[in-house]
């Protein structure tokens, strides 16, 4: 491109000179012209003085002759005929020539004959004697047209060769000038040509400011990418004619296709009908949200359109697993229910017997057993409501000082005293309590919650044991982890429960949990204590053989 820009300002260049040596050669045949004229007419005088004088005397005009050089003398009658001419003999009448008949009428006059046969021009001026005669003198000269016509090819010849030779110099030219420019590199401060320093400034400028714009557009699109990517919801990105622009890995998990969608209809990727109707009503402008239940689990997917203009260009797609919330709804709902009849029971028989002693309708002997009844199910009420206390608490995480207070101490000590305390209902039961626990079991926990999960673990391990049984308490040290295990060689679980047994109010077999005294909400209490301070549970059992929970903290 710069090559040509310069080659046709060498074209220019030459058109414009040959047009003004064309131009100067017209102007300058002009001026001959106008100069060959005057010469004539001052010659005509001074010949028409001289024959004036000495009168037509052929020698005078022979004399002339000399000095006049190609310059045509002719001398005409009256009547126009030729009496004298210095080139031709025999000529015809001349009295109808222009210049004649201006001498004859005005005394004197000129005239131009062109002749394109030989291309040349004559010059003509006449002037009239004291005699009557006519005296004329001619000169002949080239033509402008064809000064410039003989001079035409030469020119062509000139151009031709400027052409060519600019053509050369112009390619070479331009590759010396181009080439510096196009091994700059920007990386480095050098200076090609002083004049292009600004330029190349800003063209530097620029190119680090859209280098920094693309580092940082590639950052964003690098940091969207990643959370999208990462995101568990599952996001899907359609244009306007339902094709799938982009789409994250969760989101095979919901659609249930491990294929690449992308660049798919999302008549391929989903068939589900009420799905297509939603991605319908969005790209039509309307927000619309759909809950997507299969296998348990619970989807809901958000449909929002992508408005430019009060148009819709493309549609957002967000599918959130909603499978644990609401399992926690129905989970509190249940909850409710069971505090609601596990509260009721106790509360009926304390209110039926208070209102048999209120009425006179007990012997004064059976008081005594109703009084101990009606104190047994208070009591039984209010261990209810304190562990009901104490799962709000644990589920809420916050029991002031009491749940966020950590502490040293040893663990194998807490279980010997939660033995100590369980002894008592261990002999009634004839079970034997067993407690093996390492050296120095030094673990910085919650005191409180570890003794009462020790606690609840041997009281169950006991109450549902047989005679001549015993409960194993092992305590062990890994690591900087603690590792309690509360086994018993009691009735065991079938294997049926064991999914479900640290649900709240989850009792493998009503009657018995009612008749040992249980809330059903001891194992529940064990798996938050253990989840608030970091820890699992695990639970292993056998029908008939016994059961073994292990608590990692």
């Amino acid at each position: 491109m710069k090559m040509k820009i310069i080659l046709n300002m060498f074209l220019l260049n030459v058109i414009c000179v040959f047009l003004s040596v064309l131009f100067l050669m017209l102007v300058l045949t002009f001026m001959s012209d106008t100069r060959a004229e005057d010469d004539l007419r001052s010659r005509t005088l001074s010949l028409g003085k001289t024959l004036n004088y000495f009168g037509q005397d052929l020698n005078h005009i022979s004399a002339h002759e000399t000095t006049l050089g190609n310059i045509r003398i002719t001398i005409i009658s009256q009547s126009g005929d030729v009496l004298y001419d210095s080139h031709a003999e025999n000529l015809e009448n001349h009295a109808d020539r222009p210049e004649i008949i201006a001498a004859f009428n005005y005394g004197q006059g000129g005239s131009k004959r062109y002749s394109s046969t030989l291309a040349q021009q004559t010059f003509y001026y006449a002037l009239r004697l004291e005699s009557g005669e006519v005296l004329r003198l001619s000169k002949t000269t080239s033509s402008a047209v064809f000064t410039v016509m003989s001079i035409l090819p030469l020119s062509l010849l000139v151009i031709v060769i400027n052409f060519i030779a600019c053509l050369i110099l112009s390619g070479r030219l331009t590759r010396r000038i181009i080439k510096p420019i196009n091994d700059i590199d920007f990386n480095k401060d050098a200076e090609i040509y002083e004049e292009l320093s600004p330029f190349m400034r800003k063209i530097k400028n620029q190119e680090q400011q859209i280098q920094e714009q693309f580092r940082a557009l590639e950052d964003k699109a690098d940091t969207i990418d990643a959370i999208i990517t990462n995101m568990r919801e599952g996001i899907l990105l359609l244009d306007r004619n339902q094709i799938v622009l982009a789409a994250n890995k969760s989101v095979s998990e919901f659609i249930k296709n491990n294929l690449d969608c992308t660049g798919k209809n999302i008549l391929e990727v989903v068939r589900d009908l009420d799905f297509l109707d939603c991605v319908k009503k969005a790209l039509s402008g309307e927000r619309c949200n759909l809950t997507i239940s299969d296998d348990g689990r619970a989807t809901e997917v958000f449909f929002s359109p992508v408005l430019s203009n009060e148009k819709t260009d493309g549609l957002i797609i967000l599918f959130l697993d909603v499978t644990e919330k609401k399992n926690a709804e129905k989970m509190r709902r249940e909850f409710s229910a069971n505090v609601s009849h596990e509260l009721r029971t106790p509360l009926t028989s304390i209110l039926g017997m208070a209102e048999m002693l209120d009425e006179g309708m007990v012997k004064k002997d059976d008081t005594g057993g109703f009084v101990t009844a009606i104190r047994n199910e208070a009591s039984r009420l209010l261990e209810l409501i304190e562990d009901i206390i104490r799962l709000s608490e644990l589920d809420e995480g916050n029991s002031g000082s009491r749940i966020s207070m950590k502490e040293e101490f040893d663990a194998g000590l807490a279980a010997r005293e939660a033995a100590e305390r369980l002894a008592g209902l261990a002999a009634e039961k004839e079970v034997k309590i067993i407690v093996e626990a390492d050296e120095n079991c030094v673990i910085k926990a919650n005191k409180s919650f570890i003794e009462e999960m020790l606690y609840n673990l041997t009281d169950n391990g006991i109450k549902y044991n047989k005679a001549g049984g015993e409960v194993k308490i092992t305590v062990s040290v890994r690591k900087s982890r603690v590792k309690f295990i509360v086994s018993d060689t009691g009735i065991g679980i079938e294997p049926e429960h064991l999914s479900r047994i640290f649900e709240r109010f989850y009792r493998v077999d009503k009657s018995r949990s009612k008749k040992t005294g249980g809330t059903g909400l001891g194992l529940s209490i064990v798996k938050h204590i253990a989840e608030h301070h970091g820890g699992s549970v695990d639970i292993t059992s056998r029908a008939g053989k016994g059961t073994s929970v292990t608590v990692r903290i």
